[in-house]
């Protein structure tokens, strides 16, 4: 076995599929598996054909992409293992450009683009992403890599850990941090597409990764602390702002404009999501 491809996947067949397609179809001969991780195995995935590919579906019922992620790890065949997310659509060749800088180069860790596919005119929520989610040659300059684009030498998990499943964001970052011992590189022709999201969908992920962080807060500090820590939510996000307006060039000034008030609106979605929690709100999986 060349490679193993883990994706974890939470309530998205559609999308799964899509990515799938594009996996039956890589360039080169070797030969590779794919490792699905349902994270929701209380529905069991439905896939639309039968794909011509090595594919084995798994069950992880703690909930968390990195808990996924670690399934797909702990069952895979191979010492090379690249990762991807189900909404993402790898590159024809994505699977041959990986496998060929390991066999010619030293390598313990490579990633690459992961491209926003964005409309004709590009959108606030889009400029967003470009600019805050998905720059990943941005990432590698501070020493981490996003797991919707990375592989990695399957002994380097074993010499450093698996990644934190306590995390529902942010575990990217935090297992690369702690394998910064080994190399990571930066390819540009290594590349998966990811679709943009929208107003609804980033409200959506916010309130997600934000029980996390308020999780932490209401076991650390007493619930005054936590009541008055909810109104900093309201301040307004200057070093957003900031970053957008330096990045200005080529963007109209209404799009620059919208962008501010998209980045509030998602800071005022943390505030509201933070007393809802104080509250007795439960924190869900959306």
């Amino acid at each position: 076995m060349d490679i193993s491809v883990v994706i974890p996947v939470y309530q998205d067949d559609e999308s799964l599929n899509k990515c799938l397609e594009a996996l039956e179809f890589q360039q080169g001969s070797f030969v590779f598996e794919v490792l699905i991780v349902n994270n929701y195995p209380a529905q069991k995935i439905s896939l639309d054909k039968n794909y011509q590919l090595d594919i084995r579906i798994f069950e992880e019922w703690k909930v968390g992409s990195y808990a996924a992620r670690n399934r797909g790890i702990q069952e895979s065949q191979s010492n090379l293992i690249a990762f991807t997310d189900a909404d993402c659509i790898p590159y024809s060749d994505w699977l041959f450009q990986i496998k060929k800088v390991f066999d010619s180069e030293n390598v313990d860790r490579i990633c690459g683009p992961v491209q926003l596919s964005v409309k004709e005119k590009i959108q606030p929520s889009e400029l967003i992403e470009v600019l805050f989610d998905f720059n990943q040659q941005q990432f590698v300059h501070r020493g981490w890599a996003m797991t919707a684009n990375l592989a990695v030498r399957k002994d380097i998990f074993e010499k450093v850990g698996l990644f934190n499943d306590e995390l529902v964001s942010g575990g990217d970052q935090e297992w690369n941090m702690r394998a910064s011992s080994f190399s990571l590189d930066y390819r540009d022709n290594i590349i998966v597409r990811h679709p943009s999201r929208s107003l609804s969908q980033h409200l959506i992920k916010t309130r997600r990764v934000y029980s996390f962080f308020y999780a932490k807060q209401k076991k650390k500090y007493p619930f005054i602390v936590v009541f008055l820590l909810g109104l900093l939510h309201l301040k307004p996000p200057l070093r957003a702002w900031i970053k957008v307006f330096k990045n200005r060039a080529g963007y109209s000034g209404m799009l620059i404009i919208q962008s501010f008030i998209y980045i509030y609106i998602l800071r005022y979605q943390i505030f509201l999501e933070h007393y809802r929690l104080l509250f007795g709100g439960k924190p869900v999986r959306l």
